[in-house]
């Protein structure tokens, strides 16, 4: 839940909502990607009021109806988000997956444009960051800890792989982070 000012909590999912993943698209619209009620993958928009005061839910789309864990959600334009996440993509193979969705400018509309399937099996503590404007990373640990570049097709409707890296081969390590620095350099933790 969010406060607001001090008042009530906002509830945005009275069932489950955990491995929260939110940014801000524009002034007033937010995206909120989370593990819901069975483990399902959701995104949200919301609209957040000038003062910050009120917050209403404006489209709600469940994207996995499987699994939806380790949610790491990023921003790539006006109107497009990317999710790295673990679940099953809608293919029945459990993994690591990333999706974009367009979002309209109010966030009345949630449409899921691409989808990859980065890496079958467990994929824990996803973090995603856009390397330029058709290049994401993302870093996870999967038997290790690992950081994989994609890109994005020009009509971004597909991703490919790039290239794969592992960084840690300690099958216990946890809770990755990645993070963009200055053009070209990036720190995974």
């Amino acid at each position: 839940p969010l406060t607001l000012n001090g008042s009530a909590d906002y509830n945005f999912d009275p069932k489950k909502g955990i491995f929260n993943s939110l940014i801000q698209l524009n002034t007033d619209i937010f995206v909120l990607a989370y593990t819901g009620v069975g483990d399902d993958g959701f995104i949200k928009t919301f609209k957040v009021a000038a003062d910050g005061k009120t917050i209403t839910t404006v489209d709600t789309k469940k994207h996995d109806d499987k699994q939806g864990q380790h949610n790491s959600l990023i921003k790539l334009d006006n109107n497009t988000v990317a999710l790295a996440y673990y679940g099953e993509g809608g293919t029945g193979t459990q993994g690591g997956y990333i999706k974009t969705f367009n979002i309209n400018t109010d966030g009345s509309s949630i449409t899921e444009v691409a989808l990859k399937n980065y890496k079958t099996g467990s994929t824990r503590y996803n973090s995603l960051v856009k390397v330029d404007n058709n290049t994401l990373a993302v870093a996870y640990h999967g038997g290790g800890g690992f950081l994989e570049t994609l890109d994005i097709a020009d009509d971004g409707k597909s991703l490919t792989e790039v290239k794969l890296e592992q960084f840690d081969k300690n099958s216990q390590g946890t809770f990755i982070d990645l993070i963009g620095g200055e053009s070209g350099k990036f720190v995974v933790a």
